[in-house]
């Protein structure tokens, strides 16, 4: 148990590295003060297990998607 609360802190800083910043920040247009927002936002979908198991085009491609929705819910704000 422990380990998949590390696991839970250490994702965002992990996909992050991985991906870079700019998919979050110039082609996903997430602000920066958003990003672990997002992040908790495309949870539910399965990003962290998706990560876990290697599936990283998988979770690029749920990250797109819901930046769409995500920017219309922030534009509410």
């Amino acid at each position: 148990m422990r380990g998949n609360l590390t696991q839970k802190k250490v994702f965002p800083y992990k996909i992050l590295c991985e991906l870079g910043e700019k998919i979050f920040f110039d082609e996903l247009k997430i602000p920066i003060d958003t990003y672990f927002r997002f992040l908790e936002y495309c949870n539910p979908i399965g990003i962290e297990h998706l990560h876990k198991n290697g599936k990283l085009l998988d979770v690029i491609r749920i990250l797109r998607s819901e930046s769409v929705s995500y920017h219309k819910i922030i534009k509410k704000e």
